[in-house]
């Protein structure tokens, strides 16, 4: 046995010997692979949210100013409304002749039955003519019945 000091027993093992093993690919190795992705990964998802809260900031905004518009607009709404009751009971209590009121109220009562006897009279000819069609009708299936039933 012929050993040349690196405890190699023939020339082939001795120029080999000093080549070291490969190292294996150990897990570390992967796992800092993987944790790179998942930084990326959450760093993308990190930048999505982002955007996601700067949009959702500016429709804050928007939707702000829109209540303010709306608020404005029925504080003035209000403030007409108040403006047109004060006038409504200025003009109601400015009315001395509640007289010439009841009077109209009597005109419109009369002028109401007057339409509503018009009414029942168009409604009781109208009926009387939708009889007399009915009758006529059934009278005219019934000649067409008979003329059939003689051919």
């Amino acid at each position: 046995m012929d050993t040349t000091g690196n405890g190699a027993t023939n020339p082939l093992e001795e120029s080999v010997s000093g080549i070291a093993a490969p190292t294996p690919v150990t897990n570390s190795a992967a796992a800092s692979l993987e944790v790179d992705g998942l930084a990326g990964r959450l760093r993308a998802e990190l930048e999505q949210a982002q955007v996601a809260m700067e949009d959702m900031n500016d429709r804050i905004v928007e939707l702000a100013r829109a209540n303010e518009d709306l608020t404005d607009r029925l504080q003035e709404e209000m403030r007409l409304r108040e403006e047109t009751e004060r006038q409504l009971s200025r003009l109601t209590s400015d009315t001395p002749d509640s007289k010439r009121d009841d009077v109209e109220k009597e005109m419109l009562r009369h002028e109401l039955s007057m339409a509503i006897e018009e009414l029942q009279i168009m409604q009781e000819e109208l009926q009387a003519a939708h009889d007399e069609l009915g009758q006529r009708n059934q009278g005219y299936s019934s000649n067409e019945a008979s003329a059939a039933v003689t051919k």
